[in-house]
């Protein structure tokens, strides 16, 4: 455009459909923002995008139970920034975003829709300093206010990097950080993406807040291990409030839900952990493994229970590995026009997610219970003692995939065939138990079989 200003449109969409009986997962989404950049002196950046973009899932087990979420969502942001000086710049910013979102969940008989249009706002104001090329500071807040919970809220956060030497640096951050879209805990329920619905108000007036949490971290790299590795090592503590969980409890059984918000409680909690990382990204071959462990603890503000929340995952290792057929650079055989072949393989281990064990059984025309129960062919009740919420683990997850061919030209397009869970190892999706037998026997749905053709094709513009 010139007179230093920049127009800039892309479009991307996608969608990912997993079929294997009894489950059917398919979800995707569509982003397209027009950016545009101003440059108005050599102090002064104005910066813009307006934006659209959907998100939709739906996960589906036999006949029995679905679940749908979509969101629409229409955004302006734009941010003004000052260069003071070579070391000193400041940045204020104002983010408006609507957002229509459709929740559904049909279970047996009973089925749920909700609907729901919040509008948030954001304003911030971020000061960066440079210092010797050596340290960098970066710190600020924004402030947000989301009109369908009537909620006001700060985020005050604080970065510093620092350069050791050429090879060497350290980080550190510490900042509040408020989720307006937050992910629904559905019980011990396991869930292959998460779903999301706005912070919004109850049908008795009460105003939920959004969940929030304080994040502390720090991490040490080093390049050039051995010439061509990065290492990097890095520990944090997060605190969890008003995570939002899901109970039917939550609504008064002489009462009827109005909206979705009617049946959410909260949650508080912690993680912390760390992670040990070592990469090679340049060269004919190239590749990297990962090391994690982490802890998180929630407790239910209603009833007090102390449990592991489904993302509880105490270890975790990931390997990955590939060869550089064809390209312009690090590769066997160079090329031109950007075009490349590579082929991949990709490795995770990890311990299984939590679930709550069942510990017994019991017909109901043996023993009066007001709780909740399934009802087998022959019309007799039985009943499935649970253990304690998310006390057991489930087996060990383990995946390995190979990407057999992996072509195309860097930022235009590319085409992919892979191979899912090469060894066609059973990881857990969930476990139920099937009442009609006495004893009731476990059933259990796995994630992803054996899929020897997976074909993808991305193009850029």
């Amino acid at each position: 455009m010139g007179d230093g200003r920049e127009l800039q449109l892309s479009v991307y969409t996608g969608k990912d459909v997993l079929a294997f009986d009894p489950l059917y997962v398919d979800w995707g989404n569509t982003v397209i923002p027009l950016n545009f950049r101003w440059r108005l002196n050599s102090e002064w950046d104005y910066k813009a995008t307006l934006a659209y973009s959907n998100f939709f899932q739906t996960m589906s087990i036999a006949d029995f139970y679905s679940v749908e979420n979509e969101i629409n969502t229409f955004s302006v942001k734009q941010s003004l920034s000052k260069k003071a000086s070579e070391d000193h710049t400041v940045t204020a910013g104002y983010d408006f975003e609507y957002n229509k979102v459709l929740f559904s969940e049909k279970y047996v008989s009973m089925s749920m829709i909700d609907k729901s249009s919040p509008i948030h706002h954001v304003a911030y104001l971020m000061d960066a300093w440079q210092f010797n090329n050596d340290l960098q500071l970066v710190f600020g807040t924004r402030a947000n206010y989301q009109t369908l919970a009537k909620h006001f809220g700060l985020e005050p956060r604080f970065s510093a990097h620092y350069e050791i030497d050429e090879t060497k640096n350290m980080e550190f951050h510490v900042g509040r950080y408020l989720q307006y879209m937050n992910s629904i805990m559905f019980s011990d329920q396991e869930s292959l993406n998460e779903f999301y619905y706005p912070v919004s108000t109850q049908s008795d007036g009460t105003h939920l807040k959004p969940s929030s949490s304080y994040l502390f971290s720090m991490g040490y790299t080093q390049r050039e291990i051995l010439n061509d590795w990065t290492g990097s090592a890095e520990v944090y503590y997060k605190t969890q409030n008003d995570l939002t969980t899901f109970s039917m409890k939550n609504v008064d059984s002489s009462e009827t839900a109005k909206s979705l918000a009617d049946y959410f409680g909260t949650a508080d909690g912690y993680s912390f952990g760390y992670e040990l990382s070592l990469r090679k990204d340049a060269g004919s071959l190239f590749g990297g493994v990962s090391w994690s462990q982490g802890w998180s603890v929630v407790k239910n503000t209603d009833d007090g229970v102390v449990y592991y929340p489904n993302w509880h995952q105490p270890y975790s290792l990931k390997v990955d590995a590939g060869i550089n057929w064809k390209g312009e650079k690090d590769a066997l055989w160079q090329t031109k026009n950007d075009r490349y072949l590579r082929t991949s393989v990709m490795l995770k281990y990890a311990s299984g997610m939590p679930v709550t064990d069942r510990i017994g059984y019991y017909e109901i025309s043996n023993l009066l219970d007001n709780g909740s129960y399934q009802e087998n062919e022959s019309g007799d009740n039985i009943v499935v003692v649970q253990g304690q919420r998310n006390a057991g683990r489930q087996s060990d997850y383990f995946r390995l995939d190979v990407k057999l061919i992996d072509v195309g030209r860097e930022n235009k397009w590319n085409f992919s065939w892979t191979i899912i869970n090469v060894t066609d190892h059973e990881n857990v999706f969930s476990y139920s138990y099937d009442t009609t037998k006495n004893p009731p026997e476990l059933v259990k749905v796995t994630q992803f079989p054996f899929l020897p053709i997976m074909l993808s094709y991305e193009y850029y513009f």
